[in-house]
């Protein structure tokens, strides 16, 4: 059984976002856990990469989603006490794991059961979900990165038992029981001190498909030089891969305009269309846009006063051939 306790950062109490955000970027949290992992729904290894190394921005709003959640937290938090026989406490601080003082913690409310108090105390983590995503959450189920997350408290405090408390669609909640794992934290473990090993060196994690990997790439090499690299053999895969992307790219976009261009033949004058499960739409819509044309004409001074240029670089690829024709015409 694990007996470490946990060591206090900060208090969170009406501290900053800036400030928790700048906190948290010292070492994983448990939303970081499961990216490590390759079981976040949003983000990867990279974007947490990009996160604790600075690369990429903090991130000055929470979001919609966020916001509800924690504005709800007090609420789900209230209906779990009302129907479970726990005291229910809200530490509002920033706890560190002992021994690997990368590993940091912000739980929702600590638990202790009054009639068992050699149990120890326990975790309860408070979410809301949207009722798209109820099938993901039963009573002996929750999302692999909740699951993650809460695993990662427990490493971090040692308590042996913890709750994942959900309100479903504004109206459903569960509570699910998740009891510590000790081996899956030994590997979670592992592999948190190996990512936080590469931000150490800054050696981000291997580049992916992902936004996380573009922004890193745009970071290192932001311009280009008149130069010609002859490229290693194992890229000539990638480089037909892109080819045949775009082409298939450019026949979707076809696709969708030809069906497009068929359904808006037979709506005509009609906003609304219906057949079979589908309900198409073409209706009237108003944009406002800056004349630019015009007021360049009418104003070039005051134009070119708030003129801002930008650098950015262009990437394809093509054939030899057709590269060589060009430049030969």
């Amino acid at each position: 059984m694990t007996t470490a306790t946990a060591e206090i950062i900060i208090s969170t109490k009406d501290l900053p976002r800036s400030d928790w955000l700048a906190h948290r970027r010292a070492g994983i949290g448990g939303s970081d856990a499961a990216a490590l992992l390759g079981l976040h729904p949003y983000k990867t290894a990279l974007d947490v990469y990009l996160d604790k190394t600075g690369i990429k921005p903090d991130e000055d709003t929470a979001g919609e989603a966020a916001y509800w959640g924690t504005t709800l937290e007090p609420i789900v938090a209230q209906r779990f006490g009302d129907l479970h026989p726990y005291d229910l406490a809200n530490p509002a601080e920033m706890w560190r794991h002992p021994t690997y003082p990368f590993m940091l913690a912000n739980v929702d409310r600590v638990l202790t059961d009054p009639s068992d108090p050699a149990r120890g105390p326990g975790i309860l983590e408070c979410k809301t979900a949207s009722a798209f995503l109820a099938k993901q959450w039963s009573e002996n189920q929750a999302p692999d990165h909740y699951l993650v997350q809460v695993q990662h408290y427990l490493a971090v405090t040692g308590y042996q038992w913890a709750y994942l408390a959900v309100l479903i669609g504004g109206q459903r909640f569960l509570a699910v029981d998740v009891p510590r794992d000790e081996a899956f934290i030994a590997t979670l473990i592992e592999a948190e001190a190996a990512f936080w090993d590469r931000v150490q060196r800054r050696d981000p994690p291997p580049l992916d498909g992902s936004k996380a990997a573009a922004t890193l790439l745009k970071q290192l090499y932001p311009t280009a030089q008149d130069l010609t690299v002859i490229l290693p053999p194992e890229t000539l895969e990638a480089a037909e891969a892109f080819v045949a992307a775009k082409a298939r790219e450019k026949q979707a976009k076809e696709d969708s305009q030809a069906a497009q261009n068929l359904l808006q033949a037979q709506m005509g004058a009609a906003a609304h269309g219906v057949i079979g499960p589908y309900r198409v739409e073409w209706t009237t819509r108003e944009r406002h846009s800056l004349d630019t044309a015009g007021l360049k004409a009418d104003h070039p001074t005051l134009c070119q006063s708030y003129e801002k240029t930008t650098t950015y670089r262009q990437f394809d690829v093509k054939s030899k051939k057709n590269s060589a024709a060009q430049e030969v015409s």
